[in-house]
């Protein structure tokens, strides 16, 4: 329950990012299914995510024990969007992290490539 009424205020901060005057926060319906729903994903996506990981083939003993230390990105149930304020922390994020994972081949060569051989 927890897990739906968090995923509901920061859909509903987002949406709205003024809070009330009297500081009470009444989360309307559409917000609270919206949480439901990512909740109910989060567990539906966590049986067939496992399966995948398992059918994965692992070239030495080194990938099969990290392997198991994997957790599947839909598992994680959040996002960049989910995080509020922090802009340029999460842009230097995903250019450090994000960037590199998705597009190797812009660091395949150059000075980038001799610090990392």
């Amino acid at each position: 329950m927890d897990m739906i009424v968090g995923h509901a205020l920061a859909h509903h901060l987002r949406n709205n990012p003024s809070l009330p005057k009297d500081g009470k926060m009444v989360l309307p319906i559409g917000s609270l299914k919206y949480g439901s729903s990512v909740v109910q994903n989060t567990h539906n996506g966590k049986k067939s995510s496992k399966n995948a990981l398992k059918a994965l083939v692992t070239e030495n003993e080194f990938e099969e024990n990290l392997l198991s230390d994997v957790i599947p990105p839909k598992d994680i149930g959040v996002t960049f969007e989910d995080i509020g304020a922090l802009g340029n922390v999460k842009d230097t994020l995903k250019e450090l992290v994000m960037v590199p994972l998705q597009r190797p081949e812009l660091f395949s060569k150059g000075n980038l490539r001799k610090v990392l051989d």
